[in-house]
Order: structure tokens, then sequence, then C-alpha cells
């Protein structure tokens, strides 16, 4: 299991470095476009890193592991366009950060930016980009 922090149950099985929303009492599941996300899951693969074992999954549906939420650093996977530092950051239909526009509502701030499919550093923040 993953380090201090708050931990959530999966309703469904969640990748790594993904965007989550709350889907009931203290469950978790990905977040998608347009969604109001309160965290990323925790980078670590839930299965032990042997040849074919699954290295995606951060945690399966009815288990529970760490999400980063406001104010804590950690990495999302990025969408597409990839992300330069001091993008605001949303989920896209996949979990996955991709770049806001003006109006929009952000999850992250980009720390240190990364291309489509990489691993960015993010700061989980919420607002709406100016």
């Amino acid at each position: 299991m993953a380090g201090d922090g708050q931990q959530f149950q999966a309703s469904a099985n969640i990748n790594v470095s993904v965007f989550v929303k709350i889907s009931g009492d203290n469950t978790v599941e990905t977040a998608a476009a347009g969604d109001g996300a309160i965290g990323i899951m925790h980078e670590s693969a839930w299965d032990t890193p042997i040849p074919s074992a699954n290295d995606t999954i951060a945690v399966p549906a009815g288990q529970s592991k760490r999400v980063y939420q406001a104010t804590e650093s950690c990495e999302v996977i990025v969408g597409a366009g990839g992300l330069t530092a001091d993008d605001a950051v949303k989920p896209d239909a996949n979990g996955h950060g991709v770049a806001c526009v003006q109006g929009e509502v952000f999850s992250a701030i980009c720390t240190q930016g990364a291309p489509v499919g990489g691993r960015a550093k993010v700061l989980v923040s919420a607002g709406t980009m100016a």
C-alpha cells in the first residue's frame, strides 16, 4: 500500500497517475473530461514489477490506495498536446492531464512538463483559468 495521505476505495480499476473524482462514500473513479477532479491517483502499480505483471493499474476495484490532493506534488500521465511548466491542467476523457484554456476549471498546475504519454510533475490545486 501507499504511504501517508488519504486513501480512497476504487469503485472500478484505476490506472496510475490519473485524475480521480468522488464516486460515492470514500470511493473514487477515474475522472473524465469536464469532471471536477479531487486529486491524482498514486503513481505506483498494484502488481509486483515482474514480467507479465500489469504495471498500469494503480488500484483494482474494491481496494484502497492513496490519492494526492490539494497542495501535494505528484505526477500525472500527459494527454493530447503535452504539458509545459505553468500550464493549468484538467483531466481528459481518460483522466490524463491536458492544458486548460481561459474560463475552464483546472485541477492541477504543471511544475515540470512532459510530452504526450509521459509523466508531468504537477501541484494539485483547483481553480478557474483566468
